[in-house]
């Protein structure tokens, strides 16, 4: 009778967190196709930004067409500000150097270590390296485009933005979000959240959810792609959508949104391995966005 009990127990929350299980048993296969990806077909050089051993980013460039006048794309990388690595996204590089692109692969310092202000603060020391880097190549009039999957989204979306106390020193040209807590205060209150933004009410919390930076006093024309699945087990559509709202009513540019009923956060997340919706609305996007 208690193995009775306990089975139905496992069944039960099985059913009822079903969708972060769905998650959890696709993390495996995600994660090796990333750990495969290759550097073939694009040069890279690595920059260093500090002097913790997160504080670099990496340089791509299509061996192809190394001189590229089409524009750079910014890719911030997912892994719940822990996990991931910019290494971990050369696929991703290539793939978007193909389309003409140089690609700018950025790490950072990770929670539980580092939380948000450390974070931003890598964020914005990044830009000014990366402006240097611009200047010397002579490459600071090629159009920006930044973005970013799950923690990349949020922190793409955080620099695109801006604060007064943080200036971006280049100007960006188009911003996507591919699965990401943009709405912090939808989020789960869950130690790992308030590990990398604190408490909901903190004054730490309030700057490291985006959404707080959509306000009719801030002018915005900034051409935006969000895309999210219905069955995402990591970042449910509470804490997209109502962004994504917010920012069609007070964006003086196209805010695009791409929402798959059936998709989890790895199947949005595989945009770059599987031929599905998204890179096609991507791609199409990339292009509109080369104002």
């Amino acid at each position: 009778m208690i193995y009775l009990a306990l089975a139905l127990l496992v069944v039960f929350l099985l059913w009822c967190f079903r969708n972060l299980a769905r998650e959890i048993l696709s993390l495996p296969a995600f994660w090796w196709k990333a750990l495969s990806a290759s550097t073939q077909g694009i040069s890279i050089k690595q920059h260093r930004f500090g002097q913790h051993k997160r504080q670099y980013y990496i340089y791509c460039q299509s061996e192809k067409q190394p001189n590229t006048k089409r524009g750079i794309i910014i890719y911030f990388h997912g892994g719940g500000w822990k996990f991931g690595k910019p290494g971990q996204f050369f696929r991703h590089a290539r793939l978007l150097s193909e389309l003409g692109f140089d690609v700018v692969l950025p790490s950072y310092r990770r929670i539980p270590f580092s939380r948000f202000p450390e974070i931003r603060e890598d964020l914005n020391n990044f830009c000014i390296h990366f402006h240097q880097e611009l200047s010397q190549q002579k490459k600071e009039a090629l159009p920006i485009i930044v973005g970013g999957m799950s923690a990349g989204g949020n922190l793409a979306a955080l620099l695109a933005f801006g604060t007064k106390e943080y200036p971006i020193p280049f100007s960006i040209g188009g911003l996507f979000l591919f699965g990401a807590p943009l709405a912090l205060n939808a989020m789960k209150n869950s130690l790992y959240v308030q590990s990398y933004a604190g408490r909901p009410k903190s004054e730490i919390f309030k700057a490291a959810n985006p959404i707080n930076y959509l306000s009719d006093e801030k002018a915005i024309a900034l051409p935006t792609l969000i895309v999210y699945g219905g069955k995402d087990g990591m970042v449910p559509t509470g804490a997209v959508l109502p962004f994504a709202e917010r920012l069609k009513t007070i964006n003086k540019a196209s805010t695009e949104v791409l929402y798959l009923p059936g998709f989890s956060h790895i199947e949005v997340a595989s945009w770059v391995f599987e031929k599905q919706p998204i890179r096609p609305v991507f791609f199409k996007w990339l292009n509109y966005s080369q104002i």
